[in-house]
């Protein structure tokens, strides 16, 4: 052959086939093409990201719905803020030309601490079952139960705060997981579980790692009632977003700051030293050496669990506190509520004390009243919205959904530090609110 076409060979091999070649699934993303990105959604070119959550009527779960693969789909989790990471289902159904599984001991899995192997017991070749790769612990935060899973990497698209266009995350990492592990407390839409923990691999921590945010995310979780979404961001803090300054003068100030204690396994937890209902106050044994019990913020419990003991002497002195009224009065309970009051569903907890949690930090109250403390169950009946943990919970104190609803909670995981808001509806606003304002451009 002339030496002119074998250089027009060699020309053609070198910039031909690496547009055509196939992306291989399971290989080490260090050694893969980039996946391109259109040029009307630049990578890495955002102040901060939003996610729109809703609440489940069934379940008071609440959830968001992400937008992954390629072509892209929308895939709806449960919010779990002590999720250490992602997972989806993968056994039924998931296809994706962008899915990688990094191999064993590659420099990706030791980035994310998944030391442990992977193989799948089955012949067939597909997302999360691969042999060789890395291995995860998916976890089921309502059942308890989990499961291995491979890690897998997938594009991401998410919203950007400060303009309409969503932003591309080519190879986020996440546990791709048997179906196995949605089977029981989830919705039947639910495809997985989103987690907002402390650990390198969960949502806040990897977001920052790939936009170089400061390690600080918001949670403003919406109620049933609005319909509307709440809003979880990353990247500035709520009242950075100078743009926004109509509806950011409307929010209270986070005015209430407390150390978060971080749990081993990506928890986050606050310190309370007494609980106090109006002029009752209940002294709280701690199980360490501190003065404070440690209270989990949990969205996985859609109400406050409290230990037995902690349980009876809130439901009594809740009760001694009642300003009896007219058509006031305790009823039947009704499950899973212990003490339940016949009271009309728009009197917005008049009559009833509210229920305060002194915190670790001198002056930091988190006070607990009204629409959070108060759940209507049926016509006319009204439920104090805790439920008994029995002798060994999860917590001492498990802060649930319910009582995190139309709050403004900032984490900063770099300070191990939690700022809240009081309740919003007090200053005539919403989680929904804010997030019509940050999703508009």
């Amino acid at each position: 052959m002339a030496p002119r076409s074998l250089l027009l060979l060699l020309l053609a091999f070198l910039f031909i086939v690496p547009l055509v070649a196939p992306i291989a699934t399971g290989a080490d993303p260090d050694t893969e093409t980039e996946i391109t990105e259109p040029e009307d959604v630049p990578y890495k070119s955002t102040d901060g990201l939003l996610m729109s959550v809703y609440k489940d009527g069934e379940s008071g779960l609440h959830k968001v719905t992400l937008t992954k693969r390629t072509p892209t789909l929308s895939v709806p989790l449960v919010v779990d803020l002590s999720g250490s990471l992602l997972w989806v289902n993968c056994e039924k159904g998931y296809t994706s030309s962008t899915y990688y599984a990094p191999r064993c001991h590659s420099s990706t899995c030791a980035r994310y601490r998944a030391q442990s192997c992977y193989s799948c017991e089955s012949s067939e070749v597909r997302p999360g079952c691969h042999q060789d790769t890395c291995a995860l612990t998916g976890y089921n935060p309502i059942s308890g139960e989990q499961a291995s899973c491979e890690l897998g990497q997938d594009l991401l698209v998410l919203p950007s705060i400060r303009s309409i266009r969503r932003v591309r995350i080519p190879r986020f990492v996440f546990g791709c997981a048997p179906s196995a592990l949605l089977k029981k407390g989830f919705p039947p839409s639910i495809e997985g579980v989103a987690g907002f923990g402390h650990t390198s691999i969960a949502l806040p921590r990897q977001l920052a790692s790939q936009f170089g945010f400061h390690p600080t995310f918001s949670v403003c979780l919406p109620s049933l009632g609005s319909g509307a979404a709440g809003a979880i961001f990353f990247g500035k803090g709520a009242y950075e977003y100078s743009h926004h300054q109509k509806v950011f003068h409307q929010l209270p100030k986070l005015v209430y700051q407390t150390p978060l204690i971080l749990g081993s396994e990506g928890q986050y937890f606050i310190g309370v030293k007494s609980i106090r209902i109006k002029t009752e106050t209940i002294t709280l044994k701690s199980t360490t050496t501190t003065t404070t019990t440690k209270a989990l913020i949990s969205t996985a419990h859609p109400y406050t669990v409290l230990e037995s003991s902690i349980y009876k002497q809130v439901t009594e002195h809740f009760v001694s506190q009642v300003e009896v009224t007219e058509g006031v009065s305790l009823v039947q309970p009704v499950a899973p509520f212990g003490t339940c009051f016949s009271a009309r569903s728009g009197s917005g907890g008049a009559g009833f004390p509210s229920i305060d949690l002194l915190l670790q930090k001198e002056d930091a109250v988190w006070s607990i009243h009204g629409s959070n403390c108060l759940v209507s169950v049926q016509p006319d009946v009204q439920c104090l919205a805790f439920v008994d943990g029995g002798t060994s919970p999860v917590a001492s104190i498990v802060l649930g959904a319910y009582q995190l609803e139309n709050i403004l909670l900032q984490f900063d995981l770099q300070s191990s530090l939690l700022s809240y808001s009081s309740p919003l509806a007090v200053h005539g606003t919403s989680c929904s609110t804010l997030h019509a304002a940050l999703a508009s451009p």
